[in-house]
């Protein structure tokens, strides 16, 4: 699949993958009769979602936002950093080695 990609189009690949698959799983959990919001999924304390928030900030939350917009929003960044960083640190030097090593093989 990856064969004579560059490391930097592999590293993209990845990651692009990797935020498809939360998104899919997000609108799989969020879609359906037994549907939830991701609070309620991932057992979270209600006051992580946007109305209590908002209001301690002593603003009012925008209308037809959701209640996990901002922790779901916040898990989505999290693990894509966590991403990155678990792919230029295992990914990229894996991918060097073996351009490396094919070009000393030509």
């Amino acid at each position: 699949m990856y064969k004579d990609a560059s490391a930097v189009l592999t590293f993209t690949w990845a990651l692009a993958s990797y935020f498809a698959y939360g998104c899919t799983w997000e609108a799989t959990i969020k879609s359906g009769d037994d549907a939830v919001d991701t609070l309620v999924k991932y057992n979270q304390p209600l006051d992580w979602g946007v109305t209590p928030l908002f209001n301690k900030a002593g603003l009012t939350p925008p209308a037809g936002m959701p209640e996990d917009f901002i922790f779901s929003t916040f898990q989505k960044l999290a693990m894509i950093s966590f991403a990155t960083v678990a792919l230029k640190l295992r990914l990229l030097p894996f991918t060097a080695s073996v351009a490396k090593a094919k070009s000393k093989t030509k």
